[in-house]
């Protein structure tokens, strides 16, 4: 490689480190800092102690070595580090893992996200520190914080518990780096009431921009993860307050989900027409064939409403198309 060539590798390094580091919260920063061997937390804007060491490191790069002969010849060990983990599971085996691991703490998360929601339960602040304390990147949209320090309660049963607990929801449930705030969370549901066509990019675009840091895909992913499990949170919550009204019998949103059709005054005389319904084909809907050998991605099953037919269900009627009947 020639001088010219290693000045832009150089400088193409130091702007991919300068971003990186720009995405970076306060204790990141601390922690690379100490890492670089500065006492003092390293700004953003202040990148000369990161660019001495990043100049050494490449400075070493340039040294020759001379290889033993057992390995001068060896391919794999000239080639590994060109090589990358490839990560063999599939995006449908992912969500069902995710959703598996959820769906385990789902129920005291969503306690104690009804105690932060409805009630002024908060976490005592007066809690003495133990060693399941730990600090996290935090995105709120409010506050504009990039970490929060979450000290776990006794009564916590988990870590995401104790994460909701503080009005945050972690991006992952095992070993999460990264929190979102419920109230941007809140936010995003309001939002998509009014506008159902706003995207998670859209919002996450508005979020790394109110935050300064660039705009990356594994952020979007992030988000809408997270905003997945908020919606089942609130889902489970809807239907438990259904329930306590007795809207949770069969078939309760095809008959009342109208007031004007499914509810009468007494005395009220019967009508010729009743209901009148309208609906066009709703292939969307629809469990249509797949072709042969070929699965959709997504296999979980829409269980917390009744808006949509069980599968087992809707495959009694398979054969009552005529030139689908079974002799």
């Amino acid at each position: 490689m020639n001088q010219r060539k290693l000045f832009k590798e150089r400088k193409r390094v130091r702007e991919c480190y300068e971003m990186c580091l720009s995405a970076l919260g306060p204790q990141s920063r601390k922690v690379l800092a100490e890492m670089c061997g500065d006492n003092q937390p390293m700004d953003i804007d202040d990148t000369t102690s990161m660019h001495d060491w990043m100049g050494d490191a490449l400075q070493d790069d340039e040294e020759w070595e001379t290889l033993p002969g057992e390995v001068r010849n060896n391919a794999d060990f000239m080639l590994y580090k060109l090589r990358k983990r490839n990560d063999g599971h599939t995006w449908r085996q992912r969500m069902q893992n995710m959703d598996e691991n959820w769906r385990l703490v789902l129920p005291e998360i969503m306690e104690a996200y009804v105690d932060w929601r409805y009630s002024d339960c908060r976490p005592n602040a007066d809690l003495l520190p133990s060693c399941y304390d730990f600090e996290i990147n935090v995105f709120d949209i409010y506050s504009l914080e990039t970490s929060v320090h979450i000290r776990r309660p006794p009564e916590a049963r988990s870590v995401a518990e104790a994460i909701v607990m503080y009005g945050y929801l972690g991006t992952t449930l095992i070993n999460p780096s990264l929190v979102i705030s419920l109230r941007t969370l809140e936010l995003m549901f309001s939002l998509r009431l009014f506008k159902a066509s706003l995207s998670i990019e859209s919002v996450c675009k508005v979020i790394c921009y109110l935050y300064k840091t660039p705009y990356r895909q594994e952020l979007r992913t992030a988000i809408s993860d997270v905003f997945d499990i908020y919606l089942r949170m609130r889902r489970i919550v809807d239907k438990q307050v259904l329930a306590v009204l007795g809207h949770d019998t069969p078939n309760w949103c095809a008959l009342y989900a109208c007031p004007a059709c499914g509810y009468e005054l007494d005395g009220e005389p019967p009508m010729k027409w009743k209901w009148l319904i309208c609906m066009d084909g709703n292939n969307s809907l629809k469990c249509l064939a797949t072709i042969t050998g070929h699965m959709r991605g997504d296999v979980r099953v829409f269980e917390d409403s009744d808006y949509y037919l069980p599968q087992s269900y809707v495959d009694r009627f398979a054969d009552e198309v005529q030139s689908r009947r079974q002799p």
